[in-house]
């Protein structure tokens, strides 16, 4: 009789050890390693001014740009002269041969007339400037895919976390499990089933990890370094502050998005095209002068100024298509622009609300589910150690903490990728030039904006 009470009060010490060790390990499961550091404006920067200076799209396009420079300066104002020469050799014209000379030469110079060596420079400038723009768009591009990296692998790092604080606790548990058997106070199908359970959370952190090192060689194939390099441990940032959808931020983003610009100055190029089209139906006016010599004498015989002068109306009809094919196209770049517009104004409305939904989903999982998970474990816990609840019910609780504390986690992270996406729309380089629109007005004009 006294074996069995020494027995029960043995595992109800055990399993109370178990309750009271549960809660102090879930607040303080993150400072047994290493504190992780925060995804901030300030490490995106950093990352994205090392893409910047290494990433092979990003030198692709500055190549593609200096290109462009030159193409500006390859441009002649003056063509090439022609040179002609030709000798007669003909014995039989006697006399004449010396009055008319047997050597003939001249220079002929097309004369740059009615614009169309300005027409093509203006085109090739704004050819140019789209370059330059390109550059700018791929380093926005690559900006956004950075921040939406370092979220995903803050997430990946946090699912690890959590991972391991699940197998430190299942752990603990089939000690006193196993305890509370031998002291005849617990079930072999509680301990199998605890086995069972760290298991496959054994398993879910390799595959953690293994997911995190992929997002880590995502990020170092972005900023085109070894993908094994190691990186720094990150951690999500808190939840931001709510950023409703307004007709200023809408504006701004018409204004900065990167495509929209290069769209624009794209619609812009293929207007300078249309003057080329238009002046190529001019004709062409050469200048000339020819001389003839005879080569014993050496003697001047003639002298001649040509002035030459292209037919184009010949071919009218097809100067007619080459222009109207400009116009079409330029027309189409403009609708293009049109169209984009609109559909910026649509995606910032969706990304607002999409943030908002991901912050109200972030909101519920911290402020209400995980705490009613965590009080369900202690309720189960505290019945399990007394012998009057069942095992169920606290692997029920775990898998609803478990599953509100990874969703929390999710949350926070579709949050600040949509953050990402509507910077990228808004052509801003930080969350905290957002922070003007989450109250603004559509009197409000930008602070912080790329070039």
């Amino acid at each position: 009789m006294l074996s069995i009470q020494f027995k029960t009060r043995l595992a109800a010490s055990l399993a109370w050890t178990a309750l009271v060790t549960w809660p102090s390990f879930a607040a303080h499961g993150e400072t047994a390693v290493a504190t992780p550091q925060t995804v901030t404006p300030e490490v995106i920067q950093h990352y994205s001014d090392l893409a910047r200076s290494q990433n092979p799209s990003v030198k692709a396009r500055s190549a593609e740009a200096t290109a462009s420079r030159h193409a500006v300066g390859m441009i002649k104002t003056w063509e090439d002269p022609t040179l002609k020469l030709s000798g007669s050799t003909a014995s039989s014209r006697g006399p004449s041969l010396r009055e008319d000379g047997d050597l003939a030469y001249g220079v002929e110079q097309r004369l740059p007339l009615f614009g169309k060596a300005r027409a093509r420079v203006a085109a090739a400038e704004q050819d140019q400037r789209t370059a330059e723009l390109t550059i700018e768009y791929q380093t926005q591009i690559l900006r956004r895919e950075i921040a939406k990296g370092l979220y995903r692998i803050a997430l990946a790092s946090g699912r690890i976390r959590l991972t391991q604080e699940d197998v430190s606790q299942l752990e603990l548990w089939l000690q006193t499990a196993e305890r509370r058997h031998e002291a005849g106070g617990g079930s072999q199908v509680e301990v199998l089933r605890i086995h069972t359970e760290l298991s496959k959370a054994r398993e879910q952190l390799i595959t953690r990890q293994s997911q995190l090192r992929h997002e880590q060689a995502t990020l170092n194939r972005l900023i085109n370094q070894d993908i094994e390099t190691p990186l720094p441990a990150y951690q999500l940032p808190d939840i931001s502050d709510p950023l409703p959808f307004t007709k200023a931020l809408a504006d701004l983003a018409v204004r900065f998005e990167p495509k929209l610009q290069l769209l624009s100055q794209q619609a812009v190029a293929a207007e300078s095209r249309i003057e080329i089209a238009r002046r190529d139906r001019l004709p062409d006016i050469s200048l000339g002068i020819d001389g003839r010599q005879y080569s014993r004498d050496g003697g001047l015989r003639e002298g001649t100024f040509t002035l030459g002068l292209s037919v184009p109306w010949l071919n009218r009809g097809r100067y007619r298509h080459d222009l109207l094919r400009a116009r079409t196209q330029a027309e189409a770049a403009r609708l293009d622009v049109e169209d984009y517009q609109l559909g910026v104004r649509e995606e910032v409305h969706l990304l607002t609300l999409n943030a908002d939904t991901a912050r109200r989903e972030a909101l519920l999982y911290q402020n209400e589910i995980i705490p009613r998970a965590q009080r369900v474990i202690d309720v189960a816990l505290s019945a399990w150690s007394s012998g009057q609840g069942q095992f169920n019910d606290l692997v029920e609780g775990r898998r609803m903490l478990i599953e509100g504390k990874v969703m929390r986690l999710q949350a926070i992270t579709e949050q600040y990728l949509m953050l990402s996406e509507l910077l990228l729309c808004c052509g801003l380089s930080d969350l905290e030039a957002l922070d003007q629109y989450r109250e603004s007005t559509p009197h409000h004009s930008p602070t912080k904006t790329q070039p």
